[in-house]
């Protein structure tokens, strides 16, 4: 009889250790369930927000190409313009700022040009 205490001490150390770690598995499910719903939400929300940022490159995109096609010949035609001839003169600020520029005239004093 001797011989079958310890074992039944064993066998009821063991059982109530087994219920213990069932009630903090079951703690520990609940946990696990919890985290995976969140992370399942927050993935959602990155997946919309990564839509939205496809959706706004798009755009950025499009009107990227929209400016090179419309800026390419205008950048021609400036460049051509300014190729065939120099500027005749360059206006006074003072007659810039206040509006239609002062047409030069020769100075009285040169007399006439040759």
């Amino acid at each position: 009889m001797r011989r079958a205490r310890p074992f039944i001490v064993a066998a009821a150390v063991a059982t109530a250790l087994a219920l213990s770690q069932g009630c903090s598995m079951d703690k520990h499910m609940e946990k696990m369930d919890d985290n995976t719903s969140r992370m399942a939400n927050e993935l959602a929300g990155y997946r919309d927000y990564v839509k939205t940022l496809t959706e706004q490159m798009k755009v950025l995109a499009d009107s990227l190409s929209m400016l090179q096609k419309m800026s390419t010949p205008m950048f021609a035609m400036v460049m051509s313009k300014l190729s065939e001839q120099p500027p005749a003169s360059t206006p006074d600020i003072d007659d810039v700022l206040k509006g239609t520029p002062k047409p030069t005239q020769p100075d009285a004093t040169e007399g006439p040009q040759k």
